[in-house]
């Protein structure tokens, strides 16, 4: 089966999501094909810029009609702004279904949901910010179900294939010292993060902190140097948790409504408080959390973070091939096809609105 990737390349989040779909789809023995410019010259533009990308966009678009199936990687909003030509894109490959492959399930993530106020028509916002709803695509694709809201009652046109990052730069090296590691800098939780700087001072603990952009396999080294991790904000999913985990590194979080998506499947919903043994919550607390950096860093065992990251959550490393495949069977008998969501009509309005404590923590 011939798959079209639509992704990039670029450092950020989307270049990882792409590199290992097409993994997963080669050890499936599907044959993908990644277009490193299709997000770019979907996303439309004004002026020169604009002009120019016209020109290239229809013949590089039009190749995709050989393909039995077309992934988009994008995530929330990027993957429903009306500023990503899914639509124009359908008129060229009218016969070719049209799945996205996101972090997340846009009916479980409640931060988003004061786009859903006047969802009626399947378009909603304003200007260049309007948005498309669930009648978008033929079939979504997800890292991972769990997230601020439960997944619907009724069965939903998402399978959780994980995400494919085990590239061999990602391992528990020997550490030199025990080292934090704090992400860039959120400017709405200040409070959070004055906290983090002087329990790490009160400790004696070595920090870095992340600044501007690094290329992956950069990030990734420093990754391997650090044992913990202090999260600066709400992560929709957050894929350096994963990464710093496969690295030996413990999560530092003083919410636990921060790591949702990876709230473990029994986890009661409603109490976010069911994450992995990998995961401290410190309650935004400054003694706790100085008790904590004590007590992880007598006992670090970056070899045993890596094992207990594979052991429940290895989907979030090697991703969940069976479940794509299921995927690529569907296609195959025409169970998902080009007119799937035109099925999906009303949808949206079934999501609910946020929930009232989604921005509780917010300064």
């Amino acid at each position: 089966m011939k798959i079209a990737i639509l992704g990039n390349l670029t450092p950020g989040y989307i270049c990882p999501m792409t590199q290992g779909l097409e993994r997963m789809l080669r050890e499936l023995r599907a044959h993908p094909t990644v277009f490193p410019l299709s997000l770019n010259l979907l996303s439309h533009s004004a002026g020169i810029k604009g002009s120019l990308k016209h020109i290239f966009f229809r013949p590089y678009m039009s190749r995709l009609a050989e393909f039995d199936a077309i992934i988009v990687v994008q995530h929330l909003r990027d993957a429903f702004t009306t500023a990503l030509a899914i639509e124009t894109l359908r008129l060229l490959v009218p016969d070719t279904p049209v799945l996205l492959y996101d972090l997340t399930y846009l009916p479980t993530v409640g931060r988003w949901g004061p786009w859903l106020k006047s969802a009626g028509n399947e378009l909603w916002g304003s200007g260049s910010q309007t948005f498309r709803g669930l009648k978008r695509y033929d079939w979504y694709l997800c890292v991972s179900k769990q997230n601020r809201l439960p997944m619907p009652a009724e069965e939903q046109p998402c399978s959780e294939i994980g995400i494919y990052l085990d590239d061999d730069s990602l391992y528990p090296a020997p550490k030199s010292s025990f080292r934090a590691l704090i992400d860039f800098e959120r400017e709405a939780f200040p409070g959070e993060r004055k906290l983090q700087f002087e329990a790490l001072k009160e400790t004696d603990t070595d920090y870095v902190v992340l600044q501007g952009q690094y290329p992956i396999s950069a990030i990734r080294e420093i990754y391997r140097t650090c044992s913990i991790y202090f999260l600066a904000h709400m992560e929709s999913f957050g894929l350096p948790i994963c990464e710093l985990q496969a690295c030996g590194s413990r999560i530092m979080t003083p919410y636990a409504d921060w790591c949702d998506a990876h709230r473990l499947p029994d986890a009661s919903l409603g109490s976010h408080h069911r994450l992995p043994p990998n995961f401290v919550i410190y309650d935004n607390h400054k003694e706790t959390l100085i008790h904590e950096i004590q007590r992880v860093k007598e006992k670090a065992d970056p070899k045993a973070v890596a094992e207990s990251f594979r052991r429940h959550h290895g989907h979030f490393l090697t991703g969940n091939p069976d479940a794509l495949q299921d995927v690529l069977d569907r296609i195959s008998r025409k169970e998902i096809t080009a007119q799937s969501h035109q099925e999906y009509t009303g949808r949206t309005e079934q999501i609910p609105i946020r929930p009232d404590n989604t921005n509780k923590h917010q300064q």
